[in-house]
């Protein structure tokens, strides 16, 4: 085997972590689309030429890459082939630069028609998920005050988690970095919320009426955080379940979790499964 530093680069690996392993426990995710191809090289002897795949696990990293393939026989000089030739090329910025132009194109489309700011705001929002992002808030100037006017999630079960979150927020001086954005006309690049930045939405969270919004000020900000995300849990198994019709493999596998693990948080939050055709149980969180 052979292998330049690029190609280990994007496998993750040193050239010399390459000798002795599969395929398949190099590229990972995408050894289901790229061992077929290596085996179709081999069988038919002949070349695959810019096949395009792309790694969704990268989004665990806050990317998805893209990369553009060719693959081709290797022979011996009796024309036997012993193995197999690749050229890859990584199209990730080119693939992110389409996607914006696609998104400034409908959204021009979208500012030249004669609806509504809110209606604007909510179709951008749809344009964006989830070709750009998993979840859009957009907020405008409303009353002294920004407020949200629209909210998409890409997974319909975290849908209500964004929704029940406080929709407006004040506009202070001192409001942080939010409203920075919003005054300077400056965008803000975060790579990881870090726990100071939550703190300071917190902070300045108001409710619809213009009052500040209730912060439970017995609990630790940890505490707090963790109320949240175990909010988001319960919403994302149940809207799971009710989207596989009770069934719990499905759903574990569309969460990417094992069956005994998404059990087990079907009864941490007292969820049980709901009766469907096909033999179901139902009345028992299994």
């Amino acid at each position: 085997m052979r292998v330049n530093d690029a190609l280990a680069t994007i496998n993750g690996l040193s050239p010399e972590e390459h000798v002795g392993r599969y395929l398949g426990d190099v590229v990972g995710e995408l050894a289901p689309i790229l061992v077929p191809l290596y085996r179709r090289v081999l069988e038919t002897g002949e070349p695959v030429v810019h096949t395009e795949s792309t790694d969704d696990a990268a989004l665990q990293m806050g990317e998805r890459r893209h990369w553009l393939s060719s693959y081709y026989p290797v022979h011996t000089p009796e024309g036997e082939v012993i193995g197999i030739g690749a050229v890859i090329m990584e199209i990730t910025d080119r693939k992110r630069a389409d996607d914006r132009l696609r998104l400034l194109a409908e959204a021009g489309e979208l500012f030249s028609t004669s609806l509504d700011q809110d209606e604007i705001a909510s179709r951008i929002a749809h344009v964006g998920v989830p070709r750009l992002a998993d979840t859009c808030n957009v907020y405008l100037l409303r009353d002294g005050v920004l407020a949200r006017v629209a909210c998409v999630a890409a997974d319909p079960a975290a849908q209500p988690v964004l929704e029940s979150l406080p929709p407006t927020f004040a506009l202070a001086d001192d409001s942080g970095q939010i409203a920075n954005v919003f005054k300077d006309s400056e965008p803000l690049l975060l790579s990881t919320i870090p726990d100071d930045y939550l703190t300071e939405l917190e902070r300045f969270l108001i409710g619809p009426g213009g009052e500040q919004a209730p912060v439970d000020l017995s609990l630790s900000f940890r505490d707090a955080k963790a109320r949240v995300v175990e909010e988001f849990e319960r919403a994302y198994v149940a809207g799971l379940l009710e989207a596989h019709r009770g069934k719990l493999t499905a759903a574990a596998k569309q969460a990417d979790m094992d069956p005994k693990n998404f059990s087990d948080k079907m009864a941490r939050y007292g969820l049980r499964r709901q009766a469907v055709e096909g033999g179901e149980s139902s009345g028992r969180a299994t």
